[in-house]
């Protein structure tokens, strides 16, 4: 019998950038992480960044706001191996 691993956050998930304000737009287009404030509630979701514009997906619908606050990978992320 194999005995489970429990493993941290840290150690599960890639290392990721500061958040950026929302002035400033990232470099590579992907996904990324924004983490909003409204009416007391903290959430987050992944947006997608096309390089010019904020989309709800890749070749999805642009959003109409484009001012947000961001953080991303620290490193490009790899592709899983099958």
């Amino acid at each position: 019998m194999t005995t489970p691993i429990a493993l941290s956050r840290q150690e599960v998930e890639p290392a990721q950038t500061e958040v950026f304000p929302n002035g400033v737009k990232p470099v590579r287009v992907g996904w990324y992480e924004h983490i909003g404030f409204d009416a007391g509630w903290t959430y987050e979701w992944r947006i997608w960044w096309d390089g010019t514009e904020w989309r709800e997906q890749p070749g999805g619908r642009r959003l109409t706001f484009q001012d947000y606050s961001w953080r991303g990978l620290t490193e490009e992320a790899c592709t899983p191996q099958n």
